[in-house]
């Protein structure tokens, strides 16, 4: 019989431990109508992970978004898939979605993409409006309410996220931060990945109050958040 001097562990296990503990405890149980099942290859609920601290993330919101993000490129990883969309729950398609997914679907077809965003915000938008519009490394894209990863970048996209949470926040090569700014990261590391948006974008975030952003202090009164929401409600309405 041998005996293994256990091995010391470092911080960066530490968290990844810690990470794989609260994905186990957000997920649904299988049997569950709302459990993330991969198996039917066609759509399913995630249930989304809810830390109870922020970490080292700038927000609590930050970080259950980042895991649970995370938590659907491992399962999809797991099961082999060849494409995945991620959708969040605050998203709202586009008025002529249906319209208008058959020729950005054709046009990416005709590509070999990696990462796609179907609803983004950009500093430079696209001037002209086209099915797919090609992104640089160099591009910074904020949201992540519709992404879409294909082949190689599923799994180079969950170990990215996976060693970033073993880092500090503001290492030099991407520690713990919001979700969109590290598929940024991601697209810089790994500049032979074709990434895309569809221009104009097929989806946006629903205006309402942010659980990843800090609370506004807006949103923190009550009188006022309520009058806020109103406008809210309206803005959505316009945008219909």
């Amino acid at each position: 019989m041998s005996v293994k001097k256990r091995r010391r562990t470092t911080k960066g296990e530490l968290r990844q431990e810690k990470y794989r503990g609260e994905v186990r405890a957000q997920r649904k149980p299988v049997n569950s109508p709302v459990a993330c099942s991969f198996r039917a290859k066609c759509g399913c609920f995630f249930e989304a992970v809810k830390p109870d601290d922020k970490g080292p993330f700038p927000s609590i919101g930050a970080r259950g978004c980042f895991l649970s993000h995370l938590g659907v490129l491992e399962a999809a990883a797991a099961e082999g898939l060849g494409a995945i969309a991620i959708f969040e729950d605050g998203l709202d398609f586009d008025a002529a979605f249906e319209a208008r997914l058959p020729a950005v679907a054709d046009a990416l077809a005709d590509t070999q993409w990696a990462m796609f965003h179907g609803g983004y915000h950009i500093f430079e938008p696209p001037a002209d409006a086209t099915p797919l519009a090609a992104l640089t490394p160099a591009d910074t894209v904020q949201t992540a309410h519709f992404i879409c990863f294909r082949g190689a970048a599923i799994t180079a996209t969950r170990d990215c996220l996976k060693k970033m949470l073993t880092r500090p926040q503001g290492h030099p090569e991407g520690g713990p931060m919001h979700v969109d700014g590290a598929y940024n990261w991601i697209r810089r590391a790994y500049p032979d990945f074709a990434a895309y948006v569809a221009n104009p974008p097929l989806g946006f975030q629903r205006p309402s109050r942010s659980d990843i952003a800090d609370t506004p202090w807006f949103d923190r009164i009550p009188g006022m958040a309520s009058a806020v929401n109103f406008f809210r409600r309206l803005k959505k309405r316009a945008a219909k």
